[in-house]
């Protein structure tokens, strides 16, 4: 017994047995640009150690931005925030203060108070710094989409919105022709996306890829498909994309049918050609006929005018004249 109440004391003096906890009254902040942020932790104890404040953004590990020894005045800055003179820190009792002057947009983030106790780091339950300024948010997608009965197609939705704390939830909804109201049809309980921080080192904004794939597209998958996401307190909707399916072998259809009336218009071009020709053909051997017989009747009459000369018969001269337009005129 006597043994058992020597080591407790001897690991309460040692410190090894210690209930050190943070504690963070504040979980959500917001701020303007420009002003002055104060963030403030209590510890539970004096610890004779390390005290740091670590700043988070959504999908990133936590970085250290700024440590204070114990029995020390001067802080240690870390990484990029060695040179922004905007951080300060300081010890009051078992607070431990963080100010950030000039705020600016990019110092939106979670930030945790830690406390090293020994081999053993212990950190706050966190606070969520979110900027208040002005954002322009968005939510685009693609106004049509012309697609094949089954065929597959995937639906994209662009979001730019700020950072918030909870992930987007993101719905989706279609509207079909005949429909006084859009049906909801798909749900992410959470991102279910790809997102990325902009690209302005003073932006607490994110760009976010939401998709919606489809296969085996049916008739009744046809009509106005919206993308709505849910954050930071908000709803954003987007202007709708419209699905239209077109049968495939209708339009294979109307292929045949173009082809067929080319086809016969060719057709009956030659065949017009051809009755041209023909009738060219039969003009000329008609022609060819009454010259042939006009010289065979000429002949023929000059003949019998000699002889009738030679006669004196002018009566039967003008029968022959006679005989002689009538085998002009036959077929």
């Amino acid at each position: 017994m006597i043994k058992l109440l020597l080591t407790l004391v001897l690991f309460g003096k040692t410190g090894f047995i210690r209930a050190t906890s943070i504690i963070q009254a504040e979980r959500f902040k917001t701020f303007m640009p420009g002003e002055t942020v104060t963030l403030q932790c209590s510890i539970s104890e004096v610890l004779e150690n390390y005290f740091s404040w670590f700043k988070q953004l959504l999908g990133k590990a936590p970085e250290c931005i700024i440590s204070l020894y114990a029995e020390s005045h001067e802080p240690v800055l870390y990484g990029d925030f060695k040179n922004d003179p905007r951080f300060k820190v300081k010890r009051q009792g078992t607070d431990l203060i963080l100010t950030i002057t000039d705020a600016k947009p990019s110092d939106t983030g979670i930030y945790y108070c830690g406390a090293r106790d020994y081999d053993l780091i212990v950190f706050s339950d966190g606070l969520f710094l979110i900027y208040e300024g002005k954002i322009e948010e968005t939510i685009q997608q693609n106004t049509s989409k012309p697609i094949q009965l089954g065929a597959n197609m995937n639906l994209q939705c662009r979001v730019h919105a700020e950072i918030c704390m909870q992930d987007h939830s993101v719905y989706w909804f279609r509207h079909g022709s005949g429909e006084s109201h859009p049906g909801i049809i798909y749900t992410h309980g959470n991102s279910g996306g790809r997102c990325e921080n902009t690209s302005k080192p003073d932006s607490s904004t994110q760009k976010c890829v939401y998709n919606l794939p489809k296969e085996s597209l049916s008739p009744s998958d046809a009509g106005t498909y919206y993308c709505a996401v849910a954050t930071c307190g908000k709803i954003l909707f987007g202007n709708g994309t419209k699905v239209e399916l077109a049968d495939a072998d209708s339009s294979q259809i109307d292929i045949k049918v173009i082809i067929l009336a080319v086809s016969n218009a060719l057709c009956l071009v030659i065949i017009v050609m051809l009755i041209c020709v023909r009738c060219k053909k039969k003009s000329s051997t008609l022609l060819a006929r009454l010259y042939r017989r006009a010289e065979l009747c000429d002949s023929e009459f000059l003949w019998k005018e000699i002889q009738e000369k030679r006669s004196g018969d002018q009566g039967t001269r003008s029968s022959n004249l006679l005989h002689c337009k009538m085998i002009y005129l036959q077929d």
